[in-house]
């Protein structure tokens, strides 16, 4: 089945690339983009533990239209994010490990447009798995992220943008329920 989906997302990104008039309209269905950054840590009791204020990630996901010709563009992306702190003692060395798996789902529009550049704003839905080795934490998480960031045409009808979110996200049945992060993220979208 997974070879099924993966073919199947293949054959549209390839129709969409090939389906690609530089005279008119792009008839992409869908866009590809990936990012990368970094998660600024809100609570201070990760903070501590890990000694550290921020941790890198990596997404990908799927836009569904072009900015040109579309105000309102809806989104998908998966983000990975971890974090390992080994700390020795005098007599046991402690691995401690943060790992936050997300789905993201929301709108991406326009706030003020240049020439070839874009202030854009994009707000949605999370839904994550958060993995937490000190305080035993192996749970989803829900919430929601609000962003602001630049959008600058490159070759054709490629952008590359950068982006500063925050992301609301809480764990229910969890010592701590607090994993919100700050997110400043780059990216490119083909």
């Amino acid at each position: 089945m997974k070879k099924i989906i993966l073919l199947f997302v293949a054959g549209l990104l390839t129709y969409s690339v090939c389906a690609q008039d530089t005279i008119s309209k792009p008839k992409m269905l869908l866009r590809p983009f990936v990012e990368n950054g970094a998660n600024f840590i809100r609570n201070d009791n990760l903070k501590r533990v890990y000694n550290t204020q921020s941790m890198y990630f990596f997404g990908a996901g799927l836009r569904f239209g072009h900015p040109d010709f579309q105000n309102y563009i809806p989104y998908a992306q998966y983000t990975y994010s971890s974090f390992e702190r080994i700390s020795p003692d005098s007599l046991v060395v402690e691995n401690h490990k943060l790992k936050i798996q997300q789905i993201s789902v929301g709108l991406d529009f326009p706030v003020y447009k240049f020439k070839n550049l874009q202030l854009r704003m994009q707000v949605g839905g999370d839904i994550g798995m958060i993995q937490e080795s000190s305080y035993t934490i192996d749970d989803y998480s829900a919430g929601f992220h609000a962003g602001i960031g630049l959008d600058k045409k490159l070759i054709s009808h490629s952008r590359i943008y950068a982006r500063f979110s925050y992301n609301y996200q809480k764990t229910i049945d969890t010592y701590i329920h607090d994993f919100d992060v700050m997110k400043l993220a780059i990216g490119v979208v083909i």
